[in-house]
């Protein structure tokens, strides 16, 4: 077939993609500098907001930010700022810079001082000799030793001592890091010198290439080379063999002075500018501004993080590029890029990169950019299908109906005019038999075909939105429409799955592989079609499933499944997608990478893997790019980073023995997820002590005290709502042994003793027994003969009721465990002190063994919540002092929370009878901690739903079986003109125009009887009827609710 790669081709790439895998960096500076996703955060962020003036990643993987409003801890999701609200050590807000030193600790520097982060708060560095002000920048080497610059004055610190004028340099205009604990200097009259192994030295070269120019800085990159910048506004490149003016002063660019140079990994290097970054290799110059998604163009820093992600600071925010496989294409009008919708994506047998437009015709991807190809005739605006045709043209459908084009010496001509209708769909068969289909207003969607030069109508598919077709071979057809799945084979049509309910589903996307056909329910679930026995299985997040609303799928060079979805694109092996289908559980390793590819209403085709192995996606903002070659390995988003073992740490090694004395023991570990999916949580356990998995919840920080002797692994995973979608691949052992006087060696010796004593206290007692004995025979025989005959008439009767009262006791206490019960006794004693007397079962609720605390009134009433004791307290005193009540007894019932062992409170419900004659309480304590967990939720769900309902900037109808309105929010007020109660006992049917009225009644019990989730009438116009009679254009979407045993829409 001609959709698929030639085997020549397929095998350069192949061979390509493994060399990029061994070298990722290297593929992924490939891409064009504004092909990047860049993420920024809103203004009312202090990330999106302050100055960004320096960056630094600590051993954890926290991002530490020097900003004019403080110095920041960043996560990925938290931001944490330290500043003279809550740092008192801090006498300024305005930080230039932050440092790691190679001990990890966190230095930083600014307008007051300078200052480290120990891990848990800052403190001031100071010296007696010196006060250090105005510190704009600071340098960690080797030895921990800390390079200063402040006020133009350089210092050296080692550990608490201040060296004035180290290297014999008492002043410098500024300081770079270099490679190999290389550190530039650039003096106050702009020559270049370095300190390297202890020693200062000046760069001869650069000085003698400058001529008396001032040198403003200067950087070097992995392999030596070097980059600088003059007063003068150059660039130069110098390689130790010879100068290379990258940037003259003049060009495409109006650059300006460069104050500052950063080195990547990737062989580039970056400037930071008043006009954006700019970004360089050798003689090649990329910009990056608010044009391309930066959110200032004053850029003042650089940082390039352990995952080689770039980070770029500005005067209004944080800036951040990711290594991702998916980019963005946009086209550029005045050298600017402008975003557009897309709407389909070919590669024809040419391996041109063809993309149709929303109001924007035809584009051509040539040499990593969009540009509009040269026509003969004027092409549609609307371009929303494409698909290669014989004798290479090209067949392109929109609102001007399906044009045949041809494409030659780089100009587009007309080559013949279809059909005049509006085409949304075209596809063409290996016999060269062309499908489309079209949008009408009245007449819905029609399907034609175009066979031999004769054109017609395929009554069949009459009003299906055809979204896909799919040649199986010569005259087998699979077709997916908006509503419902269909075949042709050997020319019988007939639809697949109507017993599964395929009916009503919009098929947006397949693909064929593995001897399979896979399909998109659009956004509800994966189909898989198996070929060689036509059986059909249906995969969602009820089977484990796990990628929420699904719009397509396609398969890369390397095995893995692409997913795009509402949230973004999602990447899985194959092999774990064909285990999930069969185990039927959680996805697992999920690969997550943002991306808008929702494309509404979509074309086709949405997706193309052309032959360079690269996919295409259409999008709202341009063409998504995906290529596999550029996906690098990331490190792990959950690491264990330390051990702390009563204050001391420890490496976080595979196997960790304790000290038998060892009582707490806390495990410190990172979280850091830069591209967080925001449905990512992380868990831990300690098998062999935890029961369960326990979400962390943002702790980082685990505590276990006194801790039995015995062996124990901790672990850490990835999760989401759904399922793990990583398992726990970092184990620790951890064993604590136990005391020496308690080994099996120590108990063997106690033993020993205990039996000795034993036989010695026995031989003593058997003398004294003998004496006694004689004595006592005489007495005995006497007493025996009337015990005997008492005896004798009380074993029946004892026996019957021991085994009455042992089997009712052990039913009652089965009973009082399973339902959690315990039984107590409160009363006066003789002085009116109050006494409280309680089962063992009281204990165990609590979390004690029998006996273990005072009952006491007041120890009782020290354990009730704050909250509950004026309650508690007044109840037992009034039904204990009350000489008024009528009758025997009283009863009472009483709710209240309790302290447990373990501090936590639980829910205890007391219920009781008042004997009057003892002036006693006798009742029964029940843990209802389940049902008030259950009440405080269900008024908390309810709480969420009344907001969200209300807050909706939509209108929102809440419909029962019979049609009638019982719930609007304020939205739908201001829609339709109706207040208050005058919604009371309103048909929804009175919102609808009148001549619509009679057969929306048949439609809203047809949807009744089977209920899902969908936009009504997406190809024509909707309208709705407001209070004064006028009519409203809406759109409107059902979707089903279930309220206890109430339907609603």
């Amino acid at each position: 077939m001609r959709r698929f790669i030639y085997p020549i081709i397929f095998l350069l790439a192949v061979v390509f993609s493994i060399s990029a895998q061994e070298e990722p960096h290297g593929m992924w500076r490939e891409r064009p500098i504004e092909h990047n996703i860049i993420k920024t955060w809103p203004f009312t962020n202090t990330l999106g907001r302050a100055t960004i003036w320096d960056i630094a990643q600590d051993e954890n993987g926290f991002l530490w930010l020097a900003t004019n409003e403080g110095i920041v801890r960043f996560d990925g999701i938290r931001s944490t700022v330290y500043d003279i609200s809550n740092t008192p050590v801090f006498e300024s807000i305005d930080f230039a810079q932050v440092e790691v030193g190679e001990d990890g600790t966190v230095w930083v520097s600014g307008r007051s001082g300078i200052y480290y982060f120990d891990g848990a708060r800052f403190h001031e560095w100071k010296s007696d000799d010196v006060e250090l002000n105005s510190v704009w920048k600071i340098i960690t080497r080797k030895n921990d030793e800390l390079l200063v610059l402040a006020d133009g004055q350089l210092y050296l610190i080692d550990g608490t001592k201040l060296l004035k004028a180290p290297y014999d340099l008492s002043e410098a205009f500024q300081l770079k890091r270099g490679f190999d604990d290389r550190v530039w200097v650039i003096m106050n009259d702009g020559t270049v010198q370095y300190i390297k192994d202890e020693k200062l030295y000046s760069h001869d070269a650069i000085n003698d290439y400058a001529k008396g120019i001032p040198v403003r800085m200067v950087v070097d990159d992995a392999k030596g080379n070097l980059y600088f910048s003059l007063d003068n506004e150059k660039v130069v490149f110098y390689d130790n063999k010879e100068f290379k003016e990258v940037y003259s002063g003049e060009g495409e660019y109006s650059i300006g002075i460069i104050r500052n140079l950063f080195p990547d990994s990737h062989g580039y290097v970056w400037s930071t500018t008043i006009t954006g970054t700019y970004r360089f290799n050798e003689d090649k110059i990329e910009r990056l501004s608010t044009d391309d998604g930066l959110s200032d163009n004053g850029v003042r820093t650089l940082y390039e993080d352990r995952n080689g992600d770039i980070w770029i600071g500005t005067f209004r925010g944080l800036n951040y590029i990711y290594q991702s496989p998916v980019g963005r294409i946009e086209i550029k009008e005045n050298g600017k890029p402008v975003a557009f919708e897309t709407k389909s994506v070919v590669e024809d047998e040419q391996g041109n990169i063809w993309v149709g437009s929303n109001n924007r015709g035809i584009y051509l991807y040539k040499n990593k950019q969009l540009i509009k190809p040269r026509a003969s005739f004027q092409v549609p605006e609307n371009i929303f299908t494409i698909y290669f045709y014989k004798n290479g043209d090209l067949l392109l459908g929109g609102n001007a109906g399906l044009i045949r084009v041809r494409y030659n010496i780089g100009t587009l001509s007309l080559v013949s005019k279809i059909s005049n209708e509006d085409v949304r769909f075209v596809y063409v068969t290996d016999n060269d038999v062309v499908w489309f289909n079209t949008l009408g207003e009245l007449s819905g969607s029609k399907t034609f075909k175009l066979e031999n030069g004769v054109l017609s109508e395929f009554r069949e598919l009459q009003g299906k939105r055809i979204r896909w077709m799919y040649e199986h071979d010569s005259g087998n057809l699979s077709i997916g429409t908006r509503a419902g799945l269909f075949r042709i084979s050997n020319g019988v049509f007939s639809e697949i799955g109507e017993a599964l309910g395929f009916s009503s589903d919009a098929f947006s996307n397949m693909w064929p592989g593995l001897e399979n056909m896979w399909t998109i329910a659009e956004g509800t679930s994966l189909v898989r079609f198996r070929e060689d026995s036509d059986s059909i299985s249906i995969h969602n997040a009820r089977n484990g499933f796990t990628i929420k609303s699904p719009t397509s799928i396609m398969m890369d060079s390397n095995d893995g499944v692409w997913f795009s979805t509402l949230s973004g694109l999602y990447r899985i092996d194959l092999q774990e997608l064909d285990r999930n289908t069969v185990d039927q559980d959680s996805l697992r390793n999920v690969e997550y990478y943002p991306a808008n590819v929702t494309v509404n209403p979509a074309g086709y085709p949405v997706n193309w893997k052309a032959g360079d192995d690269v996919i295409y996606y259409t999008s709202p903002e341009g063409l998504v790019e995906v290529n596999e070659r550029y996906r690098t390995p990331r490190i792990k988003n959950y690491q264990v980073q330390a051990i702390d073992i009563d204050g001391v740490k420890v490496l976080p090694e595979s196997r960790i023995r304790l000290n038998p004395d060892a009582n707490k023991i806390t495990i410190q570990f990172s979280t850091i997820d830069f591209l967080n999916r925001g449905d990512l949580i992380f868990e831990y356990k300690l098998e062999g002590f935890d029961e369960q998995w326990y979400s962390m919840n943002g702790v980082r920080d685990i505590y276990y005290t006194s801790l039995p002797a015995g062996e124990y692994y901790f672990r850490l995973r990835e999760v989401n709502s759904d399922g793990y979608y990583e398992d726990s691949t970092q184990s620790i052992a951890i064993i604590k042994p136990k005391f020496w006087y308690r080994t099996n060696l120590a108990i063997v010796g106690y033993s020993l003793i205990i039996v000795l004593l034993g036989l010695w206290l026995f031989k003593e007692r058997t003398k004294q027994i003998r004496v006694q004995n004689s004595r006592l025979q005489e007495q005995v025989a006497t007493r025996t003969a009337k015990l005997e005959e008492v005896l004798a008439g009380l074993e029946q009767t004892v026996a019957e009721r021991t085994a009455s009262l042992s089997k009712a006791n052990s039913e009652l206490n089965l009973a009082m465990e399973a339902g959690r019960h315990a039984v107590f006794r409160w009363y006066l004693d003789a002085e009116k002190n109050k006494v409280a007397e309680y089962s063992d079962r009281y204990f165990n609720l609590l979390g004690y063994k029998p006996g273990e605390f005072d009952t006491s009134w007041e120890s009782i009433l020290e354990k009730v919540h704050p909250d509950d004791k004026d309650v508690f307290f007044s109840v037992l005193q009034q039904i204990l002092n009350d000489d008024n009540s009528d009758g025997p007894l009283r009863t009472f019932k009483i709710d209240y929370r309790i302290k447990k062992k373990d501090g936590n409170y639980i829910w205890l419900e007391s219920t009781g009878r008042l004997i009057k004659p003892d002036r006693a309480v006798t009742g029964l304590v029940t843990d209802i901690s389940e049902r008030k967990a259950a009440e405080l939720e269900q008024k908390a769900s309810e709480e969420k739903f009344r907001k969200v309902f209300d807050a909706s900037t939509n209108g929102i109808l809440l419909v029962d079986r019979e049609g009638e309105i019982v719930m609007h929010n304020q939205m739908a007020e201001d829609i339709f003109g109706y207040e208050g109660d005058e919604w009371n006992g309103m048909s929804v049917e009175e919102l609808i125009p009148q001549k619509y009225r009679k057969g929306h009644l048949k439609l809203r019990d047809g949807y009744a009887s089977d209920p899902l989730a969908k936009m009504m009438a997406v190809d024509r116009d909707l309208a709705g009827v407001k209070k004064d009679g006028k009519t409203v254009p809406v759109r409107i979407g059902l979707s089903p609710l279930s309220l206890g045993a109430e339907k609603y829409v």
